[in-house]
């Protein structure tokens, strides 16, 4: 499996504030937005041996507009993110009049963070969407740990995540998440319809570059396991097969519209 992904952060007000400014200190009460767009690739190799055939040739595109919302006050911060989005086969890419409500799907995410300590944070909230393979709904608990100002550690279900700031441009992370979809796929005579579902885990390092204020560069190399692919056919058989693990490539371009320059 190969994945490869890119996402751009264009419109929005983000948070940027320093300690001890008092004007800065008055809006962090203010909401903040960001806005953009996303696509993420997936290729997956079958056994020409597979029986039943999967009905596509295992090119998948899911494009989503993702939004996010947050509200920090005091010892607390609200976020609330929300991404429509397509998830397809390259064939039913090509042919949007094919495309149906399958091939649409929406993800949501609510998230309150309180402070604990001057080192600690808690954290609950909810989810709803593919990561698990068919569309869900879940919660989020954990919490988040800052031992100093290069290390930020979050212990958490469904993810977690240790990140180190090598320089004020460079970071490291180390993550463990749930990595699984669903896309709306049709075979090459556009006659024949299947749903694909995936489930696995993913284990990721990823290096970040913010070479500039508005953009930051990030590659990720990541492994999946425990991987398994369902797919349906028209005459409502269900069939499921065991992948391989198998490694994953990922460049984001994260690109924030400031409103000063």
């Amino acid at each position: 499996m190969l994945r490869v992904q890119w996402e751009a952060l264009v419109l929005g007000k983000p948070e940027r504030f320093e300690k001890g400014n008092a004007q800065a200190a008055k809006t962090q009460t203010e909401p903040h937005w960001l806005a953009g767009l996303g696509h993420e690739y997936t290729t997956v190799e079958f056994d020409p041996q597979l029986s039943p055939e999967p009905q596509s040739n295992g090119d998948l595109h899911t494009l989503y507009v993702p939004v996010h919302w947050w509200k920090q006050r005091e010892q607390q911060t609200n976020r609330v993110s929300v991404a429509p989005a397509i998830s397809v086969s390259s064939n039913a890419l090509k042919n949007p009049d094919e495309m149906s409500s399958d091939s649409m799907q929406l993800w949501l995410a609510l998230e309150h963070r309180r402070q604990a300590s001057t080192s600690f944070q808690w954290l609950l909230g909810l989810c709803a969407d593919h990561r698990f393979g068919s569309y869900k709904g879940y919660p989020i608990a954990g919490l988040l740990w800052q031992p100093s100002e290069r290390w930020s550690v979050r212990l958490a279900f469904p993810d977690s995540n240790v990140s180190y700031k090598i320089t004020q441009a460079w970071f490291l992370s180390v993550s463990a998440s749930p990595d699984g979809n669903e896309w709306h796929v049709l075979d090459s005579e556009l006659q024949r319809r299947s749903k694909y579902i995936r489930e696995a885990w993913h284990l990721e390092g990823r290096l970040s570059w913010q070479f500039h204020p508005a953009w930051t560069l990030s590659v990720a190399v990541g492994r999946a396991f425990e991987q398994e692919l369902q797919f349906s056919l028209e005459d409502n058989r269900v069939e499921k097969t065991e992948l391989d693990d198998a490694s994953s490539v990922a460049v984001e371009l994260r690109w924030i519209f400031l409103e000063d320059p």
